[in-house]
């Protein structure tokens, strides 16, 4: 928990500023980034990604931000407004929430990619992680409710040393596009 900021200051800059950035071509398929991390305040996608925005819409959403997943959620109930097709892209502890928008909209969502989605909580003192059992129930759940409705689920990329790989990192947006060429191609 972040403690509380000086007065007339938010005690979470990453609270503040827009809940969705967009790049991209109106109409091209979506990738919905939804973002847990939040580690910088970008003005626009991250540069990395310059090459999925040349062929597709990218909606950055900032978890963190204000009102953010509930903008996600009637952006996604509304898919004329979008392109097609939608794949959501997530990481770490954003894995549960991004699984139920996705069970609300399959009739709209393609995939969901994770990337470094076993996130844990070290236990005191062990130095070793302990995985959070009932989220990933919760998350298996999901999962298979996904993809009996079609949509793919995948893990894209793994990092096992330390915190989550940021979404905004030249290696996730690389995995990113691999998966959703073959998933252009018609792979499941």
């Amino acid at each position: 928990m972040v403690a509380p900021g000086p007065t007339g200051y938010d005690s979470d800059p990453r609270a503040g500023g827009p809940a969705l950035l967009w790049s991209g071509t109106t109409g091209s398929p979506v990738l919905f980034v939804l973002d847990p991390a939040d580690e910088l305040k970008p003005a626009d996608v991250p540069p990395a990604w310059a090459d999925l925005v040349a062929d597709r819409q990218v909606a950055w959403c900032r978890v963190r931000a204000d009102g953010a997943l509930t903008e996600a959620d009637e952006l996604l109930a509304d898919p004329d407004g979008l392109g097609s097709p939608i794949d959501l892209v997530t990481s770490g502890r954003a894995g549960l929430e991004t699984l139920d928008l996705a069970c609300r909209h399959t009739d709209t969502v393609r995939s969901v990619l994770f990337v470094d989605p076993e996130e844990t909580e070290a236990g005191p003192g062990s130095g070793t992680a302990i995985p959070d059992n009932r989220r990933r129930e919760q998350e298996s759940l999901r999962t298979r409710e996904l993809e009996s409705a079609g949509v793919a689920v995948r893990v894209i990329a793994r990092d096992h040393i330390g915190r989550p790989t940021p979404l905004s990192h030249p290696d996730v947006a690389a995995a990113v596009r691999r998966a959703v060429t073959e998933l252009d191609r018609g792979g499941a």
